[in-house]
């Protein structure tokens, strides 16, 4: 089954906080949530496509299980922009 968001929502899949902050093992209660994550799925209109790694607030966007993994439903103009690993030169 494929997932089509419609024109302007983007479907990202948040990533995992790390288990470990220097030598010190996290507990889940204490974890992160992050603010980066993979466009899993791009409606026609987005200026993101699936695969671009972006970042976002954390208090926006809707939790979707989507084929029993966790994703969240952006609009387009909430995504703050795309991390990009390309060296910029300003």
């Amino acid at each position: 089954m494929k997932l089509i968001p419609n024109v302007k929502k983007l479907l990202v899949k948040q990533d995992d906080a790390p288990d470990k902050v220097g030598l010190i093992i996290m507990p889940d209660s204490l974890k992160e949530k992050q603010r980066t994550g993979t466009i899993y799925a791009a409606g026609k209109e987005c200026t993101y496509k699936a695969g671009d790694k972006v970042f976002f607030n954390n208090y926006l966007g809707t939790p979707f299980k989507f084929d029993g993994v966790e994703y969240l439903m952006f609009e387009d103009k909430d995504i703050y922009g795309e991390i990009s690993s390309e060296n910029s030169t300003s």
